[in-house]
């Protein structure tokens, strides 16, 4: 039995997204918008920093990519934008991305060349090291 509150809010996500629960999708409301700091300064400064729509992040807020959200708009405003994969078999060699992008600058080829690929979850950079480089510390515990 439903109560009138949960009638209520079936309602209107129905609405708003279909009678089919099935086909309901978490990036359908919550979308990523990677605004630069100054963006909200001026209209001129939007203009050039808000540039592309939000996008549709994977995942929910108990997911390995949670996220909070502005619960009147949907839009995410704090969760992870670096992403960093290291199969500990192959310890010289991660996977990384940066949501945006690797510049900070609006005009730059790399303001937000990775952000695309961010959202699909998809294509990694790749670093790697062929040898490890610094110094090892073994630390051996005293018998007592």
């Amino acid at each position: 039995m439903h109560t009138s509150l949960e009638r209520r809010t079936l309602e209107q996500l129905t609405d708003e997204y279909g009678s089919s629960m099935a086909d309901w999708q978490w990036g359908d409301y919550h979308k990523v918008r990677f605004d630069h700091p100054l963006s909200d300064t001026s209209s001129l400064l939007s203009f050039f920093f808000k540039r592309e729509d939000p996008i549709p992040p994977g995942g929910s807020g108990v997911t390995p990519m949670a996220a909070s959200y502005k619960a009147d708009t949907g839009i995410v405003d704090h969760g992870v934008s670096w992403r960093f994969v290291l199969d500990t078999d192959k310890i010289g060699t991660g996977y990384h991305i940066v949501g945006p992008g690797q510049a900070g600058h609006s005009r730059s080829d790399w303001y937000h060349n990775q952000m695309n690929d961010w959202e699909a979850d998809g294509v990694y950079h790749v670093t790697k090291m062929d040898e490890p480089v610094g110094m090892e510390l073994t630390l051996t515990p005293q018998d007592t």
